[in-house]
């Protein structure tokens, strides 16, 4: 976080005088990772997985600096609730690779331990913490606990991990900026789940702000961004505020918690890693937002929706297709650059990792260009979102109305419309 330019011999970065007027927390590419020095105070973690049932076996990938860490173990719900704690555990620093946003971290285990049958469902914050002299830093990861096969609730909470990973800054690179490509500098088409979460993703300070300021602006006044300023003042992703647990699924899971629901937590990658998950609920929910979506993880839902299942969602911005391999620990998605997805022009072309309504991955795009009476929905119907079935059975504050496709504002089109072709796997 230097800035660009000279600087008189002997200064260090943090006095380097201002000599251009540069919203350096909007156009700067900074990013959270490792120090790759030891004598930084510093310790990383992150598990395997995602998410865990009671029973499972829990793995810590840890790397710090000081001779000495613990760690402690909260499900953060309403209330927080201690639940795991052990210190004095060896200090070790592993060497981190230079492209481990993209291959991941390849830190060996630290530290293992079982998911008892006690614990409720629900969002598992970990904090790792590491002390040096007077010094002291403590970091976050999150790991997403569900209930034991025979004993689920009716609601089921599927978390953005597709989108979390989407903007997940650690180590430099993301679906958005990067350290990758010729001259180091492109955004990454390739991100890795083996690495922790960035600063801000599973644990925020009570007043961080939101993408949304809590006051209008005014006509004339200079355009700002609060939420990106703090994060540049404070050290946090400047992608904190897009993405991850502490900025939405959080506020839903103790909104739900308050007022009675029951409910289990899973991921969007759970969807491919446990076909047929959804069918153990009457209703699955989305909030917040859910950009990015496998099409494995769309069709995971239809076939719920299509079998009867409910579906919920709260949230906004469904656009990128991505693609989930190397057994869910890479997410492939080049956006922009689609053209360039080793699928392309294939005959698996279909699974081209751009836009969900342009060719060759939009069944509403095939759809209304065969079908020239519909084109002029073109301009307001911007995704394909989830189609759902509901039977009129509850879900928390609304019911679900049947229709296969919505355009933005939420507004049905006139009659469900099933194109053909539509299974996307």
């Amino acid at each position: 976080m230097t800035e660009q330019g000279n600087r008189p011999a002997g200064n260090r970065p943090e006095i380097t005088p201002r000599t251009r007027a540069k919203a350096r927390h909007i156009l700067d590419h900074y990013y959270i990772g490792p120090a790759r020095d030891a004598r930084v105070l510093e310790i990383w973690g992150y598990t395997p997985e995602m998410s865990y049932a009671p029973g499972d076996s829990v793995t810590l990938h840890v790397s710090t600096t000081a001779d000495e860490w613990s760690f402690e173990i909260g499900r953060d719900g309403l209330d927080y609730e201690p639940v795991l704690s052990e210190s004095g555990l060896k200090g070790i620093h592993h060497d981190t690779p230079e492209d481990c946003s993209v291959a991941g971290c390849g830190w060996p285990a630290s530290y293992e331990f079982t998911v008892p049958e006690d614990w409720a469902p629900g969002g598992y914050l970990i904090t790792f913490r590491a002390r040096s002299d007077e010094d002291a830093v403590e970091e976050h990861h999150i790991i997403m606990v569900r209930s034991a096969a025979g004993r689920r609730p009716p609601h089921v909470l599927v978390c953005a991990t597709g989108t979390w990973l989407a903007y997940n800054c650690w180590g430099g690179s993301n679906h958005y900026e990067g350290i990758t490509g010729e001259h180091g500098n492109e955004f990454a088409p390739v991100v890795s789940t083996q690495r922790p979460w960035s600063r801000g993703f599973c644990r925020l300070p009570e007043g961080a702000p939101r993408t949304i300021s809590n006051l209008p602006s005014r006509p004339g006044e200079m355009v700002r961004y609060p939420y990106m300023e703090w994060a540049y003042a404070y050290g946090y992703s400047k992608k904190y505020a897009s993405s991850g647990w502490a900025s939405y699924e959080r506020h839903f899971a103790r909104w739900a918690e308050r007022n009675g629901f029951e409910f289990d937590v899973i991921t969007q990658h759970d969807l491919l890693r446990m076909p047929g998950v959804l069918n153990d609920y009457a209703c699955a929910v989305f909030v917040g937002h859910d950009e990015y979506w496998s099409a494995g993880m769309r069709d995971a839902v239809d076939s719920f929706v299509e079998g009867g299942g409910n579906v919920a969602r709260f949230a906004g911005n469904f656009l990128w297709q991505t693609r989930i391999e190397d057994e869910g620990r890479t997410q492939i998605c080049f956006k922009y650059i689609a053209e360039q997805d080793p699928l392309a022009g294939t005959e698996r072309a279909h699974l081209v990792t751009g836009a969900w309504e342009a060719p060759p991955a939009s069944a509403m795009a095939m759809f209304l260009a065969r079908h020239p009476a519909f084109s002029a929905m073109r301009s307001t119907v911007s995704t394909i979102c989830l189609k759902t079935g509901c039977q009129n059975r509850p879900v928390p504050t609304a019911r679900c109305r049947r229709s296969r496709f919505w355009a933005w504002g939420w507004q049905p089109m006139s009659r469900p419309i099933t194109p053909s072709g539509a299974r996307r796997s």
